[in-house]
């Protein structure tokens, strides 16, 4: 995506789930790895981290909603005024912002924007709700990709719980069960099923390692799943076909949503 030199990247996920990090840690490496040579722009409401080497433009003292909406699209405006090479947008979260940050990309640009949906598909219902045409999230030259993210928690590895000591047959283990037949199939898919249970252990009750936070967790960590469409996937959402376009983003593009990726972390 970062090869790309134009089209827009998405990175989607709900409050909290890092989607802002991603971002920065990503134009970071840019400026980097180009020593500087990229015009790198970001518009935010306002800037949550600075980025060496960018022009960061904060959007802030708008009292109202309308006057926020008013600042922030014309921060982006001025923005493009600049000849960035990259553009990056702290958020699409009207109808202004995410037409403006699509035209960024039909004009020439590297774009980098979050927004909260709750899939890679949930990024494309939000933007159809925002007025934006199918044949425009369709088109190659624009939708360059999309990133759905979430943060997990990391057991403890001192007080973590095998689960061959845990009573599987008690009602109050019913959701693990559940847990465990879909970890299963997982197993399966990844040639793990003979010996699956060996490898998973359950949250313990905290020790000296853990002591001061959650009991028990020693972190987060990330699991993605991504959406880089070929010409056939976007066909498909260009006719609104976004079940068979799923359906082959699993199946040929052999994509591996968050719950998979989470149960491969989960026995590793």
């Amino acid at each position: 995506m970062k090869q790309k030199p134009t089209g827009i990247n998405i990175i989607v996920g709900a409050t909290g789930s890092g989607k802002s990090t991603t971002v920065q840690l990503v134009l970071s490496k840019i400026i980097k790895e180009t020593m500087g040579q990229k015009n790198v722009i970001t518009v935010e409401d306002p800037p949550e981290y600075p980025i060496k080497g960018a022009i960061q433009i904060p959007v802030a003292n708008a009292k109202e909603e309308k006057e926020r909406k008013e600042k922030f699209n014309q921060a982006i405006t001025a923005a493009m005024r600049l000849d960035p090479d990259i553009i990056m947008l702290g958020e699409m979260r009207d109808e202004a912002s995410s037409k403006l940050g699509l035209r960024a990309a039909m004009t020439g640009h590297q774009v980098w924007t979050t927004l909260h949906a709750n899939s890679v598909f949930g990024a494309l219902d939000r933007l159809i709700d925002y007025d934006i045409s199918l044949d425009m999230l369709a088109d190659p030259m624009i939708l360059t990709g999309i990133i759905y993210q979430t943060l997990v928690q990391t057991l403890c590895d001192e007080c973590k719980i095998p689960l061959s000591d845990i009573n599987l047959s008690s009602k109050d283990n019913i959701k693990l069960l559940n847990c465990l037949n879909r970890l299963k199939h997982i197993a399966i898919d990844e040639g793990k099923e003979h010996n699956y249970l060996e490898h998973i252990h359950v949250r313990g009750k905290g020790c000296s390692k853990c002591k001061g936070g959650p009991e028990g967790i020693t972190g987060r960590t990330v699991v993605a799943e991504i959406l880089y469409p070929d010409e056939k996937i976007l066909e498909m959402i260009r006719k609104n076909k976004k079940e068979e376009a799923r359906k082959y983003w699993l199946t040929e593009l052999k994509a591996k949503p968050v719950y998979y990726q989470a149960g491969v972390l989960c026995m590793d």
